[in-house]
């Protein structure tokens, strides 16, 4: 057989016979999760009347589940034991998925928050106070509204310590009550800086929030 032939003998076997897709595990689940992601934005980023506040109070509850949703979905690779490759192209991905969902929720909650001011529990009831709260969390992408938001809430309890200092973190300033941080490798979870460290734990203590070493160690439970 002549060279040509045998390259073309080959050629034509490579095509018959492909490569395995490397990250075909990865593929297959975000194929699912941005199906699924699709499918609910039809209902959550329907037009409603912002003044309407059954419609308002079903919106922000429904969102804060949709976010946490996509978040809980990171840990599809722990879950998964997937390999190397799997991993940072799932993650990837994901994480596109989350900036594009999580740039709509700052956009429906800014335009709330022009209606109503705020949504404090006493009148709006727990469960839309903790799903407005938790949009403003992760409203990263427009740290004025999270500003606008941490002002109008009461300064006590663990809500308003996490949002005070991921607004500080986004300033680059200090942050105050140690709540906002980084994982690192073997589970480990390194606060950023925090302000008198020294005092830290009283600080938090007058909120209601625990030592920070208990807070370390729960919170180094979600670094994969």
């Amino acid at each position: 057989m002549t060279r040509a032939l045998l390259l073309l003998a080959i050629a034509c076997g490579a095509a018959a016979h492909p490569a395995p897709d490397p990250v075909a595990r990865s593929r297959a689940e975000l194929k699912r999760l941005f199906a699924d992601a699709r499918a609910a934005a039809q209902d959550l980023y329907a037009d409603g009347d912002p003044t309407d506040r059954a419609w308002v109070a079903h919106e922000l509850v429904a969102l804060a589940a949709f976010d946490q949703k996509l978040r809980d979905a990171m840990s599809w690779p722990a879950r998964a034991n997937a390999s190397r490759l799997d991993r940072e192209f799932y993650i990837s991905n994901w994480n596109a998925l989350l900036v594009m969902y999580d740039a709509r929720n700052v956009a429906v909650l800014r335009r709330l928050v022009a209606v109503h001011g705020w949504f404090p529990a006493d009148a709006w009831g727990a469960e839309v106070a903790d799903a407005a709260w938790l949009l403003a969390q992760h409203a990263d992408s427009d740290p004025y509204l999270q500003a606008d938001v941490l002002a109008k809430l009461e300064p006590k309890g663990e809500s308003y310590t996490l949002l005070f200092d991921r607004v500080a973190h986004a300033r680059g300033k200090p942050q105050r009550y140690g709540t906002q941080g980084e994982c690192g490798p073997a589970k480990t979870w390194t606060p950023f800086p925090t302000e008198d460290p020294a005092h830290l734990d009283e600080r938090r203590v007058a909120l209601g929030l625990s030592a920070m070493a208990s807070y370390v160690a729960k919170v180094r439970e979600q670094c994969n």
